[in-house]
């Protein structure tokens, strides 16, 4: 059906080449059904070069641009067009978006994203892309959570602020009883989570819980044997709780098989390699 309708807004694009929303209903056809970001950008592209005052285009091109990590374009089209669009969801979110993964400029992503909610407070993505800031750059955890915890009202399944809240709870917050709670809330949602079973298996480390531990660290191996700090991670149960000094090799050593540049790999190989086979060469 989707290739039918495309191909019958094609035929009215031969008919008259100049139709820009023809090209942005081509573009929206291919953003939003098919998925192909490619196409879906030479259409926007063409329907702004023929007519630039279609927010209808400008709006989902930012979005393209951003999942294409065309940063820069990104940002210029946002600075292009904000002004103009002042309550357009999109432009702001994925123009702030985009002066964070492309440029760092996390106090502009700030002000996008603040913006945002100023017309858009209902938004759950806004709120946790608000809260990855206060995390990250602001360091004001506090802040970062109340807007976790306000993402997860209005979207209860958004998993990875479930998780993002856990890791603040136990991390700088001091509550791991609550971290705990989040974690497994998150990966409730999402079973293959990785990066809060990971941060779950880490935190019942610290409580001194191996077996739980261990649980979580094979749980991500099982579908992803490539995730090499959980072969570590392993590897340090099995050392530490077990003595199983071995068996802790064996993970350690396919953590740097994995990851020949993990530097925390290598150390702790270093120092199961001086108690185990005493030989401080290799240690080395």
């Amino acid at each position: 059906m989707d290739k039918d309708f495309i191909s019958i807004v094609k035929d009215q694009i031969k008919e008259d080449p100049e139709d820009a929303k023809g090209w942005q209903t081509l573009g929206f056809t291919y953003f939003k059904l098919e998925k192909d970001l490619v196409n879906a950008r030479i259409s926007y592209e063409k329907a702004l070069e023929l007519d630039d005052s279609l927010e209808a285009s400008w709006a989902p091109l930012i979005e393209i641009y951003y999942w294409l990590k065309e940063y820069e374009l990104g940002v210029s089209v946002f600075n292009k067009v904000s002004d103009l669009y002042q309550t357009n969801l999109n432009i702001w979110k994925y123009g702030g978006l985009c002066f964070r993964y492309g440029f760092d400029d996390f106090e502009k992503a700030h002000k996008c994203f603040q913006s945002a909610l100023r017309f858009h407070p209902e938004d759950a993505d806004l709120w946790f892309h608000a809260a990855c800031v206060y995390e990250v750059f602001f360091e004001d955890y506090p802040i970062a959570v109340s807007s976790y915890q306000t993402c997860v009202e209005y979207d209860p399944e958004y998993y990875r602020a479930w998780g993002n809240m856990g890791f603040l709870y136990a991390t700088y917050l001091g509550d791991k009883d609550k971290g705990e709670e989040c974690y497994k809330k998150s990966i409730e949602l999402n079973p293959q989570y990785s990066i809060a079973l990971y941060n779950l298996g880490y935190l019942y480390n610290e409580l001194g819980k191996p077996e739980e531990s261990q649980e979580c660290f094979e749980r991500i191996l099982s579908y992803d044997p490539e995730y090499y700090t959980a072969w570590n991670s392993l590897g340090v149960i099995y050392g530490n709780y077990y003595q199983d000094n071995e068996k802790a090799e064996e993970c350690v050593r396919k953590s740097v098989e994995i990851n020949p540049e993990y530097a925390d790999g290598w150390n702790l190989l270093g120092i199961i390699y001086e108690h185990l086979h005493h030989d401080p060469e290799q240690a080395n």
